[in-house]
């Protein structure tokens, strides 16, 4: 999901099983970082949302978990790597770093992780066919506007509402923040799928 904040929440569901030979005692977090080149390291970013592990687990027991990760809001678009980790650490929480051993001392730490790619998208609202139906002046010297316009969802992802569209008026044709902000805006409270309009 596209949040309206530039974020990305990114919902995972994966499985975690104990193949070491003694009961994995709790409590760890299980962790998720976002990669550019496709390795795991200490550069890359730790994300919010961290399932945590309050039960210990049995030699040869596994359980299913589900975890909503969330990007800073600063995470531009584009391809990476996700990286889901068992007893993960890192700077936003755990007192460690990505890459350390974290919490629980195992045979074989190096096999806490899982990688999938994953590509963020942003929605891309475009106003097309906008039309003036009537202008009509008022007695206190105000004029109504009436318009009609479409707004198209171009990008590949949801547009997460919500959002007002709003009108200005020019003197010069370009719009700037000099420009008059005119009264009466119509509210969008519902999502926009990719390629939908109203």
């Amino acid at each position: 999901v596209a949040n309206q904040n530039g974020s990305h929440a990114i919902p995972v569901t994966y499985t975690v099983t104990n193949v070491g030979s003694a009961v994995a005692q709790s409590p760890w977090y299980d962790m998720a970082y976002l990669s550019v080149d496709g390795t795991l390291d200490d550069t890359d970013q730790h994300l919010n949302g961290w399932p945590s592990r309050a039960s210990p687990l049995p030699t040869g027991a596994s359980y299913t978990g589900t975890g909503t990760f969330t990007t800073s809001t600063s995470t531009p678009a584009g391809n990476y790597t996700l990286f889901v980790k068992a007893d993960g650490r890192g700077p936003l929480f755990g007192n460690g770093t990505n890459t350390d051993d974290g919490r629980l001392i195992e045979a074989k730490e190096a096999n806490n992780t899982q990688s999938l790619p994953v590509t963020l998208a942003r929605p891309d609202l475009v106003v097309t066919s906008a039309s003036i139906a009537s202008i009509a002046k008022n007695t206190n010297g105000s004029y109504r506007i009436a318009v009609t316009y479409t707004v198209q969802n171009a990008g590949s992802v949801t547009a997460q509402p919500y959002w007002y569209d709003m009108a200005y008026l020019s003197s010069d044709a370009t719009l700037d923040d000099a420009d008059q902000h005119l009264s009466g805006w119509s509210p969008r409270d519902t999502a926009l799928a990719p390629g939908a309009s109203y």
